[in-house]
């Protein structure tokens, strides 16, 4: 089943309709948070397997970076988006309900790009210090990233550990039939 949402997706970009492609791309972690730990609620099982399998390569643990407090692509953040635009059809994120204090953000902003241009424009992250009349410093965080960036890293990611884990997927009991390709067979 992973293989097919992944080849879902990768068909959805290639055909430049990014937001079927991170509609579909933000319920990986649900699919494969599942099969890591049955056990959990859906909330922390998704931000455990981001964090656990997507995130560990977001984040920057440069000293520059931690004394900055850097934001960066999380479980929660993306936890976040997904029940945004799944549940809300909004394209952001609830900064009151990601608790990790450097992932604090004050603009996010998702990126939508053509194939051509997505070499030029993946993801960053940025903290910002300006100043309000009174000369007070205010420091701004923000994500940048954009979608095709987090559909690669979310299938990727779900390919890989599907591969090494797929005695785990046994909750997946149904199967799909292409109707084109039956009635050829007949």
């Amino acid at each position: 089943m992973i293989n097919k949402i992944v080849d879902d997706i990768n068909r959805a970009l290639d055909n430049e309709c990014l937001l079927s492609a991170l509609a579909l791309a933000l319920t990986i972690p649900d699919v494969c948070g599942k099969a890591e730990w049955p056990e959990k609620r859906n909330g922390r099982r998704y931000i455990d397997w981001f964090d656990t399998y997507v995130g560990v390569s977001e984040r920057c643990t440069c000293e520059e970076c931690q004394k900055a407090q850097m934001p960066y692509l999380s479980g929660e953040v993306v936890y976040s988006l997904r029940n945004c635009f799944l549940h809300q059809g909004t394209l952001d994120i609830e900064p009151i309900k990601v608790k990790a204090h450097d992932n604090h953000i004050d603009e996010f902003v998702l990126v939508t790009e053509r194939k051509k241009e997505y070499e030029t424009c993946a993801l960053s992250y940025s903290v910002m210090t300006e100043c309000d009349r009174n000369g007070n410093k205010i420091v701004k965080k923000r994500i940048r990233v954009s979608v095709r960036h987090l559909c690669f890293v979310l299938t990727a990611c779900a390919k890989g550990y599907y591969e090494k884990n797929k005695d785990k997927f046994d909750f997946i009991r149904f199967s799909i039939m292409d109707w084109d390709a039956e009635m050829k067979k007949e």
